[in-house]
């Protein structure tokens, strides 16, 4: 099977989370950091989890689960530890046209979660369509190695250049051409030597001759 990847974005979006234990709290992290309105369902959950409920984090309904709790639900995560409680979950949100994610079950999954590397607006996510958990995590740990703190700096700093060249240039080729060359990966290496301000400062500086010389 072959998922369409996609980026959902998950602010103030209510995803619904059944389960309590390690798993649960993985899932429920995860959507965190894209600032999800997370509920949860479960009779019992884990210390982290309901340190959480406690601090007004997340929303948490106690008890099991029941079909009700997939109303106005955007995405749906079953991660019960019971095997016939996320078929029926899972069962439900398709025939509500909700999309599910079923721990250790791809077969019932309507969508997976891929691995993620996320530096700042930078999102790398890596998926073998569920077959490999494991892979996916070790991949995920030669990117992150790969890629540090530096191209967070970095992305924001062309998400700026960006935004500064459609509003002041109007020629599209030369636009293209400045932005190509500074997406490269091994501009982030003036960040890693610590020479990333010198950087901003010589784009700036040729940005404005640029910009005095079509005056």
């Amino acid at each position: 099977m072959a998922y369409y990847p996609v980026n959902l974005d998950l602010r103030g979006r209510r995803c619904l989370v059944a389960g309590g234990g390690e798993v649960a709290c993985r899932k429920v992290d995860a959507l965190l950091e894209f600032q999800a309105k997370v509920v949860l369902i479960s009779p019992e959950i884990v210390p982290p989890l309901k340190q959480l409920v406690e601090q007004g984090v997340i929303e948490y309904i106690k008890g099991k689960y029941h079909p009700a709790c997939l109303d106005d639900a955007f995405l749906v995560f079953a991660a019960t530890g019971d095997k016939e409680t996320n078929r029926r979950i899972a069962e439900d949100a398709e025939k509500k046209g909700v999309p599910v994610n079923v721990a250790d079950a791809p077969e019932l999954c309507t969508f997976t979660v891929p691995a993620v590397v996320h530096r700042g607006d930078l999102t790398i996510s890596i998926s073998t369509g569920g077959k490999s958990p494991a892979l996916s995590r070790s991949v995920r740990k030669e990117l992150e190695e790969k890629y540090g703190d530096e191209m967070r700096q970095l992305i924001s700093f062309l998400g700026e250049v960006r935004e500064y060249l459609i509003s002041r240039i109007s020629d599209a080729e030369t636009r293209k051409k400045i932005l190509s060359c500074l997406g490269e990966t091994r501009t982030a290496e003036f960040y890693r030597r610590g020479e990333g301000k010198m950087l901003e400062e010589a784009v700036w500086c040729y940005i404005k001759e640029m910009e005095s010389s079509e005056e």
